[in-house]
């Protein structure tokens, strides 16, 4: 017992094994199709872009340096002017924005995790360069993707500097503003123009950091051009295969953190305005209610799509068992065939055992006949329902996004409509924000679940026969059954035919 389950487990490894080797050869061929654009000149350019970036941020560091000196300038030469007083809670406001709108931008890229992910990308390059191995065409895919990740590294190291470029305006804007602040009032101010140098000093670090992990990047893609001509071996085959995944994770992990740092710029913006010109805490709860009945209506919508999603799979699942059992139909009916061939061809040796065997396996075969068509029938009549309740939840998803933009315009409205708002009431103005985020978010998930289901069903659709196709087969197999039936008519009338035996008379 113990040798047979030992030989099985062999034999399963084996075909586990060849599995892989399918799956390896369809990905190199993959990356072989995708690596031909893929030219020297590209990384001389990159190389040249990555001394422009080391250019662009010893002089972003240089005016970081003079921004500091400029304001230890200004708070040095402030002038008591007593007519400034009334303009004080309104250069408060305006330094409580700035200062959450830096802790925002120094907090979000440390979320982003640049340092983690371009870490796991070093180690996954020391991985490879210990192999001493060639970088083929397949490894000119790499090197296109890590070029790419390069360039949308750079891209987010230029959204910094452009949201500190923007924070240097706003500081300069605040300190022409507050020239005229009494003496006394300097030192609050100085406490928070202290707290901003902080800020501006942990983005100047990050950005550093950066650049060391960029340099380290570009040394690892010398080390690799320079073994361009090496051989390579199966099991660094192997390992491609498998960081294959996680390199396709950073590309779209590297693509959100894009998206988020471009949105930052507009969306601190638009929190300056909201704080300055918004007033009605009214109208305020109202939105704050609305966004909560959207977010209860998106969970009953993402609960249907699960639903809907599991019903599907069940379905597939079904189609498979019942093509299945069609495809062991069709095989009977070809041994069934076979095996009337062969009683023609010897019907001097017929006899009446052999005839009724026959006629059972005839009709077991009508019977499978039947069942199939019943199951089929059942499916016709199942995923078209399964289709419109897809299409259902497909309008009422596009419908509420709708309603979430119409939701965001009459934001937009009430922002230019109010006046400034009283400071208690900016936490809740930030929390109804991040939850028309949430919103936002939920639909993005709806979008992509929908996109599933447009994968998932379509392949569905194929495999359960339409009217056409299952009449065609219905049709074919009763011709075959009619054909079979004549064939044993003919033998039971040659079996009658000879002295001593008796006809068989089919019911």
């Amino acid at each position: 017992m113990s040798e047979t389950n030992l030989e099985d487990k062999f034999k399963l490894t084996l075909l586990q094994i060849e599995k892989r080797f399918v799956d390896l050869e369809i990905g190199l061929s993959e990356i072989k199709d995708k690596m031909k654009d893929v030219s020297p000149e590209q990384l001389t350019s990159l190389n040249q872009r990555l001394d422009d970036i080391e250019d662009l941020t010893m002089v972003e560091n240089a005016a970081v340096i003079e921004l500091k000196k400029m304001l230890e300038d200004i708070s040095q030469k402030f002038s008591p002017v007593p007519a400034a007083m009334s303009e004080m809670p309104k250069l408060t406001g305006r330094l409580d924005a700035i200062e959450k709108e830096v802790d925002e931008v120094s907090a979000r890229p440390a979320g982003i995790e640049v340092a983690e992910r371009v870490t796991k990308l070093e180690t996954e390059l020391l991985g490879m360069q210990s192999k001493k191995t060639q970088i083929p065409p397949e490894m000119d895919e790499l090197q296109k993707r890590i070029g790419d990740m390069s360039q949308r590294l750079t891209n987010l190291k230029m959204e910094y500097e452009d949201a500190a470029k923007n924070i240097e305006v706003r500081l300069k804007g605040i300190m022409s503003s507050v020239s005229g602040v009494p003496v006394a009032d300097l030192d609050f101010i100085d406490s928070r123009l202290q707290s901003l140098r902080t800020a501006v000093d942990m983005m100047s670090d990050k950005k550093v950091e950066t650049d060391l992990k960029m340099a380290g990047l570009e040394e690892k893609i010398l080390l690799l051009n320079q073994k361009i001509k090496e051989a390579i071996s199966q099991r660094f085959v192997d390992e491609i295969k498998s960081h294959k995944r996680d390199i396709m994770a950073n590309v779209i992990r590297v693509e959100s953190a894009e998206r988020v740092i471009k949105e930052l710029s507009a969306e601190m913006q638009e929190l300056q305005k909201a704080v300055r010109k918004f007033e009605g805490f009214e109208k305020l709860t109202l939105l704050n209610r609305q966004v909560e009945d959207k977010l209860e209506r998106f969970k009953f919508i993402e609960d249907q799509t699960a639903r809907l999603s599991s019903r599907i799979e069940v379905m597939y699942d079904d189609v498979n068992k019942n093509f299945s059992g069609f495809k062991n139909m069709e095989k009977r009916l070809g041994d069934t065939m076979q095996n009337v061939n062969r009683l023609m061809a010897e019907k001097t040796q017929s006899n009446l055992q052999s005839v009724g065997d026959l006629r059972n396996s005839l009709n077991q075969t009508v019977k499978v006949v039947s069942e199939v068509e019943d199951k089929v029938n059942r499916l016709n009549r199942e995923v078209p329902a399964i289709f419109v309740e897809k299409s259902e939840i497909k309008n009422v998803v596009y419908g509420m996004r709708d309603k979430v933009n119409a939701l965001d315009a009459r934001t937009k409205e009430l922002n230019q409509l109010l006046g400034s708002m009283k400071p208690e009431n900016v936490q809740k103005f930030g929390e109804t924000l991040n939850k028309i985020g949430d919103l936002s978010q939920r639909i993005a998930n709806l979008e992509e679940k929908m996109d599933e289901l447009k994968l998932t069903t379509p392949d569905i659709a194929e495999m359960v026969p339409q009217s056409g196709y299952l009449d065609e087969q219905i049709s074919e197999l009763l011709g075959k059954l009619v054909f079979m039936e004549s064939r044993i008519a003919a033998i039971e009338q040659s079996v009658s035919d000879r002295p001593g035996m008796q006809p068989i008379i089919l019911e």
